[in-house]
């Protein structure tokens, strides 16, 4: 496509940043993603999906960048009570930076995105974010843990458990592993005997578990 030659022919990935703005009544104002690379073509546009969790479930919205700024006028006197995921659909070039309120309910161990594909790109652009120091390693190590003792989907499962080991022997010191140890096997074992997962599912675990 033209638009993917253009942006990945320019130096360095781009980024997308979210920012949100609210009304006094709490209500989004305005939803903006503005990125990083001065791409202003029509050729140029990129299109990805914007899903908005609420307490009654979740709404997607298109989003077409075809200049460095895309403000979502969809979202606009919305309230937010749960998180915005930009890129939901994993369409998107680039490192996407959820809006900062977002982002505390994102990095709750406890959050859970239904949606696959919508948790396989979040997942994604949290690694980003730790790659680029915007996540520290605790946090972002707890919300691995978290979604590999829940995950069903066997690629996403391989995803966590290839993230899990390159924070464990990347990232944490010997003293940091010891003290973590025990929970990390206990986590690993209980997967190992789950019943929902099938047989020619538990080598990628039991080959974590073993290491």
């Amino acid at each position: 496509a033209l638009w993917s030659r253009a942006w990945v022919n320019l130096p360095g990935m781009h980024n997308i940043h979210s920012t949100i703005n609210f009304e006094e009544n709490k209500t989004i104002k305005e939803y903006r993603l503005v990125q990083s690379k001065g791409i202003a073509s029509p050729t140029m546009a990129m299109s990805y999906s914007l899903s908005q969790t609420t307490q009654d479930g979740v709404v997607s919205y298109d989003c077409k960048m075809v200049k460095d700024t895309f403000v979502a006028l969809s979202l606009k006197d919305k309230p937010v009570n749960e998180w915005i995921l930009p890129n939901a659909d994993g369409k998107g070039y680039g490192g996407f930076y959820p809006d900062s309120i977002s982002l505390v309910k994102l990095l709750n161990p406890s959050t859970i995105i239904k949606d696959d594909i919508g948790r396989a790109s979040w997942l994604v652009m949290l690694n980003e974010l730790f790659l680029n120091g915007k996540v520290n390693v605790d946090s972002y190590y707890s919300v691995l843990i978290a979604n590999l003792s829940r995950e069903t989907e066997p690629q996403i499962r391989q995803y966590l458990l290839d993230q899990v080991e390159q924070v464990w022997w990347k990232f944490f010191n010997a003293d940091r592993r010891k003290a973590l140890s025990d929970q990390l096997e206990t986590s690993i074992y209980q997967l190992l005997i789950s019943s929902n997962i099938k047989d020619d599912e538990r080598k990628p675990l039991y080959n974590s578990y073993v290491r």
